[in-house]
């Protein structure tokens, strides 16, 4: 991925979660994006997107927990052994690995063991282990520019229970094995939190948790900001992805996948490139197992093992193209997770791991040493 791309990516990423964040955050992203750029001219990665649909091992639709994989600020791999392996960029520490150091290759995050979820956010990194212990490490971008980095993990909290957990920002939500999401909120200017661990009131029966949103077992979908169900015309929903403020997909329980919100590059799936507030089902898709929302494209997990890809598909120039339909990833096969980012990331049943680009869709494996 080129520096240009790589920017592209960001700033429309700060577009997208404009209405969450003060002009003085948005130039200290940038201020800290520039000085990030000049680190990939060196020949790192720097990856941003959004988390897929959080699903705790217990409710993993695989007959045996398969991991997780997440691809924000660096690439982070959650081993079913409970062991956690990073590499790219470590501008803010989000290697764990004790310094600030980038890596090409994976390392082990020092200091934790046994995790069963992990996330990150602008260079935060969370994770949680199965005692209840809540792990933090890096530095959030958009925070003071004299914030700590902290370059391996510190417990900062503990919440007995706990199998999943998400970082937006300085905001961290917590799934417990009760289906009720907690709360907490860190300083913005150092590891330390401020308000919570919490229960939130109002929502139950949650099955998963996604950054802001929740998905209950009856299939309703809230904003656990506001505790606003965010649809009342969808029924079934098995998994969620994506951002309000940006678009939302839904896998339904009979494997259509179904999306709302911005459609200017195609990320609906719907075959135009017009935005709704209706969900409405993405064309040519079925029997899907999983799905995962970057702020302007989507991956959906097909039943067979194959990937689908749709939304923003690179530039020629000054244009952005956009695919309003599906199209399958040619060269994987047998994939079991999946993680939309800016470099997409993927895992096979052979356990080997792939990432590739929006542009190209070019899978390339990841060697392990």
């Amino acid at each position: 991925m080129t520096i240009e791309e790589v920017g592209l990516h960001t700033e429309r990423r700060i577009s997208w979660i404009g209405g969450r964040m003060k002009t003085l955050a948005i130039k200290k992203a940038m201020k800290s994006f520039e000085r990030v750029s000049r680190t990939l001219m060196a020949g790192a990665i720097l990856v941003a997107g959004c988390k897929d649909s959080g699903v705790a091992p217990e409710n993993d639709s695989h007959s045996e927990w398969r991991g997780q994989v997440v691809s924000e600020f660096v690439y982070e791999v959650l081993k079913p052994d409970g062991t956690v392996w990073t590499w790219g960029v470590n501008y803010c520490g989000t290697l764990g690995n004790g310094t600030t150091k980038n890596r090409d290759a994976p390392g082990k995050v020092l200091h934790i063991s046994n995790v069963i979820s992990i996330d990150q956010s602008w260079g935060a990194a969370v994770a949680v282990d199965k005692d209840g212990n809540v792990w933090f490490w890096g530095k959030n971008m958009l925070s003071s520019g004299g914030s700590p980095i902290v370059t391996a993990p510190i417990n900062i909290a503990h919440l007995d229970g706990t199998k999943y957990i998400t970082i937006d920002g300085v905001h961290i939500f917590l799934l417990r094995n009760d289906s009720t999401v907690w709360y907490m909120r860190l300083d913005w200017c150092k590891p330390a939190i401020v308000d919570g661990p919490r229960k939130i009131e109002g929502i139950s029966n949650v099955i998963s948790v996604h950054k802001e949103l929740a998905l209950t077992i009856d299939g309703k979908i809230y904003d656990l900001f506001s505790k606003e169900i965010l649809q009342h015309t969808l029924r079934d929903a098995a998994a969620v992805s994506g951002s309000r403020n940006r678009h939302i997909i839904v896998l339904k329980k009979d494997g259509t996948v179904w999306g709302w919100g911005a459609n200017d590059l195609g990320q609906l799936g719907n075959g135009t490139f017009i935005g709704t507030d209706v969900p409405t089902q993405v064309k040519n898709l079925t029997d899907v197992a999983a799905i995962s929302a970057n702020y302007d494209y989507n991956l959906a997990l097909k039943k067979d093992g194959t990937l689908w890809f749709w939304g923003f598909a690179g530039r020629q120039g000054d244009t952005l193209i956009g695919l309003n339909t599906p199209v399958k990833v040619e060269g994987l096969k047998d994939i079991v997770l999946i993680y939309a980012a800016a470099e997409c990331f993927v895992m096979r049943e052979d356990q080997t791991y792939w990432t590739f680009s929006a542009h190209d869709r070019i899978p390339r494996q990841v060697q392990f040493n």
